[in-house]
């Protein structure tokens, strides 16, 4: 980032500082909208097991699923009716921000095995 200064000219103006705090700024919005997204994932999976007639959804889900799924709702219950949801919000942020969500997400990540080529072997 840089500020114009001189008619462009001479603009050799660290702004460092300044798109740090934009990135700064950025990386809170984006944990934001995960933090919303998790919400809707997990009340639309409870109004599926409404839907099935099941008691819970938990046992129809990936074990990776599951998880995240009971942390998120050990923090922020089921929506019966409309409310107030910054405070869920703001509940699923602080668990993105722990690390207690993206450590149990990349404990169940795939990473696949590179792929060696025949040229690579010899």
């Amino acid at each position: 980032d840089s500020i114009p200064s001189s008619a462009n000219q001479e603009d050799h103006v660290s702004m460092g500082t300044i798109a740090a705090r934009k990135a700064r700024q950025i990386i809170d919005n984006a944990r934001r909208v995960i933090a919303m997204e998790l919400l809707a994932a997990c009340q639309a999976l409870d109004l599926r097991a409404i839907q099935l007639g099941f008691p819970s959804i938990v046992d129809s889900l990936s074990p990776a699923t599951a998880q995240i799924y009971t942390i998120i709702r050990t923090v922020v219950r089921f929506s019966e009716q409309d409310r107030i949801m910054y405070p869920d919000i703001d509940a699923v942020v602080r668990l993105l921000s722990d690390e207690i969500l993206p450590q149990t997400m990349e404990r169940w990540s795939w990473n696949p095995e590179p792929v060696v080529t025949h040229e690579q072997r010899v």
